[in-house]
């Protein structure tokens, strides 16, 4: 006989066991750190072409095109081809 999976059978019936504490926290943390590669990696042309004269220009394209794919692959490509900049040995 073929069993039907009802919502009150999955593990998420929060009202027979509320989450711990510990499950909330590990939840929490996997959010952050979820954001925060998200975020890093969102903005990666930018900080590849940190030491770029043209960094402040791949910064604003980077901020208001990397949604499209298209204008973050722009971005990065720019930051790979552009020449670093000379820094000046003074002492």
């Amino acid at each position: 006989m073929a069993s039907v999976l009802l919502a009150s059978d999955t593990a998420f019936n929060f009202a027979a066991s509320p989450p711990t504490l510990g499950d909330l926290l590990f939840f929490a943390l996997l959010v952050g750190f979820g954001a925060l590669a998200g975020i890093t990696l969102y903005f990666l042309p930018a900080l590849v072409a940190r030491s770029t004269h043209q960094r402040h220009f791949i910064f604003w394209l980077n901020l208001l095109l990397s949604w499209t794919i298209i204008g973050w692959i722009g971005a990065f490509l720019w930051a790979i081809i552009s020449p670093p900049t000379q820094m000046d040995k003074a002492g």
